[in-house]
């Protein structure tokens, strides 16, 4: 329900974006707040309410305060009792305990933030409007005359097209970053990996085996000149002449036949 958005509710409704270091929008629980929040580990609240409570539930509409939300878990876990007893894997908690910390003021504000955030998405008075029709006039800029039935398959196309990246951006806040096209590109693209192309990549990616050169058709004919090029060197008078070797206190050649312990006679 955190995804759910009411379009009859302002955006001042839902407060200011939680920022973890502003109290403005997680206060302190109220009195009906914290009963219902022991609800949730006891699970105490009565069978009926707890029952009706469930059975109204609306994923397709978002919680309208944090008490509404609270009452909703107390009455998961008066509903299902067994569920919120099993412990839940790597935590090694209750069900019900995991629900109880999730309704603390700072991870409920946290919560909200994504409703707050799919507010932000959507358009505000009539941009989306102009915005529709400048791009419906950009598609079609350069088409003069099209049938009916090219028109309507063409419409189709693009409004999934738009509804692709709409979607993904919702679903992932995250990525709502990267432009429209992206997205689309991404979501509809088949990727080039197959699962025996990755499995071999990652063995060859383990510590017991070593990542190989790729075997491209012009390395042999490379290597051949490269091999040439260093014995054509090897062959001037100046790559056979010994270089001039710097003499310093600690590499002067031994006079006395004294060896000093660690070092060699130089011959």
């Amino acid at each position: 329900e955190f995804n759910a958005v009411d379009s009859d509710l302002p955006a001042e409704h839902w407060g200011n974006f939680y920022r973890a270091y502003s109290n403005d929008a997680s206060g302190a629980l109220s009195h009906a707040e914290n009963v219902c929040r022991g609800f949730i580990e006891s699970g105490a609240m009565a069978k009926a309410k707890a029952r009706g409570i469930v059975e109204n539930l609306d994923s397709s509409r978002p919680f309208l305060s944090r008490f509404e939300f609270i009452e909703a878990l107390a009455a998961l876990s008066a509903t299902f009792p067994k569920d919120m007893n099993r412990k839940v894997t790597g935590a090694n908690k209750r069900v019900a305990h995991i629900l109880w910390r999730a309704t603390d003021p700072d991870r409920a504000a946290w919560l909200f933030n994504n409703s707050r955030r799919v507010l932000a998405l959507l358009p505000s008075g009539t941009s989306s409007n102009e915005a529709l029709h400048a791009e419906v006039k950009n598609w079609f800029s350069e088409t003069q005359q099209i049938h009916q039935s090219t028109l309507c398959l063409k419409l189709l196309m693009l409004t999934l097209g738009k509804q692709i990246p709409h979607f993904l951006a919702m679903a992932h806040p995250t990525i709502s970053q990267c432009a429209s096209r992206v997205l689309l590109a991404r979501a509809v693209a088949n990727s080039p990996w197959t699962d025996v192309a990755r499995q071999s990549w990652c063995s060859e990616l383990s510590h017991e085996a070593h990542v190989e050169k790729a075997a491209l058709p012009y390395n042999e004919s490379h290597a051949e000149g490269v091999s040439k090029v260093r014995s054509w060197n090897m062959k001037r008078p100046a790559a056979v002449k010994k270089s001039h070797f710097k003499r310093t206190v600690f590499t002067l050649k031994r006079l006395s036949k004294l060896r000093t312990q660690g070092t060699r006679t130089c011959r």
